[in-house]
């Protein structure tokens, strides 16, 4: 097969960071550890000390879980007029040498 459609596996990947992102912890079957903490953290205030913690679950999710990815930047934003937080990504696939960049707007759902 081939291996060179940089752009598809990119996309792969994206996808599988937001599901990542997305998914809490026992979400999925046979994989109870998958997934990030994220979502209890939206209901803590939104405050810069809660943007260091989401950044910090980011970071863990997908050092954990996602073996095809190397963080390049990461800035998490508290934007409380909003109630939410915005996380802006850049990371590297595999051994490509140009970042892929992804913003996830982060808030409570109900």
């Amino acid at each position: 097969s081939d291996w060179s459609s940089d752009v598809c596996s990119s996309d792969l990947v994206i996808r599988s960071v937001r599901n990542l992102l997305s998914t809490n912890p026992g979400e999925r079957l046979f994989q109870p550890d998958v997934g990030s903490g994220l979502n209890q953290l939206l209901f803590e205030p939104v405050t810069p000390i809660t943007a260091t913690l989401i950044q910090n679950e980011v970071i863990r999710t997908i050092t954990n879980y996602e073996p095809r990815v190397t963080i390049n930047t990461l800035l998490v934003t508290a934007q409380p007029d909003n109630n939410q937080f915005n996380v802006s990504l850049s990371f590297f696939v595999g051994n490509q040498t140009t970042p892929t960049a992804i913003n996830i707007i982060l808030q409570r759902t109900r």
